[in-house]
C-alpha cells in the first residue's frame, strides 16, 4: 500500500475546491493509491478497479482517459489523443503496461502533477495544445484497452457522480435478492436513502450493512432493508476528507490539517498507540471514536 501518499493526497482533495476532480474521479484515484506498492506501481486490472469503485468499465475508462495523459496504444505505440472534445488530460495516472498474457496493468500516480494543476487554477488555463505531441514506444494494447471511450464526456461523469442512493439501493437489490423477495422501493426508503446521502454516509457502508446478513435467511426484506437504514440514520456520520465535520473551537487545532501539537493515546491493540489528530474535528478521529 501507498501509505505515504494518502495522507498528501488526502491534503491535495482538501485544496481541491473548484472541482477540478468530481467524486468519481477522486474515489478511482484513491483506490490506486491504497493498491500502489511503493515505488512499484499499481498492479490492479480494470476489472478489479471496476468491483472496488463501483463503477461500471466504461465509466472507469473515460474517468482513467481524463487523469491520465492522453496517450493511447496503437500499433505498438503510444499515440497522443487528438479528439478535440476532450476537456484535458491530467497526467495524475501514467499507465506503464497494460493487462495481456504475462503481464500486468501497471498503474502510477504522479501527485505532483495535481499539485500543479490545483496551483494553476487561479493562474493559466490548462489547454489540451499545450500538450507535446509525438508518439512513445511501448507495449502493445490489449483488447480491454483498446476500448477506451472517446471523448472524455462530462455528462456521463455526472449522471454516474448524481445517481441517487435510492436508484443504487435498487440496483443493488437486484442482485443481492432473489427474485421471489425482490421490491419495490418505497418513499418511505428514499427519505431513508436521502438522510443517509445528505449525512455524508457512502453507499459502501449500506453495502456492508445490507450484506452483513444471508438473503436467505431473511423472511421480510422489504423491513429489514427498512430497519438496517434507519440503524444507519441513528449513527454517528461516517466522516471523510471528502465530507468534513464541522471546525472545532479548539486554539490549538490546525484548522487545515485538523491536528493538535501534542500526542494523545487512542484505543488499540495492543494499548500504547498515540495520534496527534483532533478529536472534535478530524474525520479519522471521529471515525475512530465513533466505532
Amino acid at each position: 500500500m501507498g501509505y505515504d501518499n494518502i495522507a498528501p493526497l488526502r491534503n491535495l482533495f482538501a485544496r481541491d475546491s473548484d472541482g477540478l476532480l468530481n467524486q468519481t474521479q477522486r474515489l478511482i484515484l484513491q483506490t490506486i493509491v491504497t493498491y500502489e506498492s511503493d515505488g512499484k506501481g499499481c498492479f490492479v486490472g480494470y476489472d478489479r478497479l471496476a468491483a472496488e469503485t463501483g463503477l461500471k468499465k466504461r465509466a472507469l475508462q473515460e474517468n482513467l482517459h481524463y487523469l491520465g495523459d492522453g496517450l493511447v496504444w496503437k500499433d505498438g505505440k503510444r499515440n497522443l489523443c487528438t479528439n478535440s472534445e476532450c476537456k484535458a488530460h491530467l497526467k495524475i495516472v501514467k499507465t506503464s503496461h497494460y493487462a495481456r498474457r504475462g503481464k500486468q496493468q501497471v498503474l502510477r500516480t504522479d501527485l505532483r502533477a495535481y499539485e500543479r494543476e490545483l496551483s494553476m487554477r487561479d493562474g493559466a488555463p490548462i489547454e489540451v495544445a499545450s500538450m507535446q505531441s509525438g508518439a512513445v514506444k511501448g507495449v502493445p494494447i490489449s483488447e480491454i484497452a483498446s476500448a477506451i471511450a472517446h471523448p472524455y464526456k462530462q455528462e456521463i461523469h455526472n449522471k454516474q457522480l448524481n445517481e441517487s442512493f435510492a436508484v443504487k439501493l435498487q440496483s443493488y437489490l437486484r442482485t443481492k435478492l432473489a427474485n421471489s423477495k425482490r421490491f419495490a422501493i418505497s418513499p418511505a426508503l428514499v427519505q431513508l436513502c436521502d438522510e443517509l446521502e445528505h449525512k455524508g454516509t457512502s453507499f459502501k457502508a449500506i453495502e456492508a450493512e445490507i450484506s452483513a446478513v444471508d438473503s436467505d435467511s431473511i423472511l421480510n426484506p422489504k423491513a429489514w432493508v427498512t430497519s438496517r437504514l434507519k440503524d444507519l440514520v441513528a449513527r454517528e456520520p461516517i466522516w471523510s476528507w471528502d465530507h468534513l465535520p464541522p471546525k472545532c473551537t479548539n486554539s490549538d487545532c490546525d484548522s487545515e490539517k485538523r491536528t493538535l501539537p501534542y500526542r494523545y493515546e487512542i484505543r488499540t491493540n495492543p494499548p500504547g498507540g498515540t495520534s496527534n489528530e483532533c478529536r472534535a474535528c478530524n474525520p479519522n478521529a471521529r471515525n475512530r471514536d465513533s466505532a
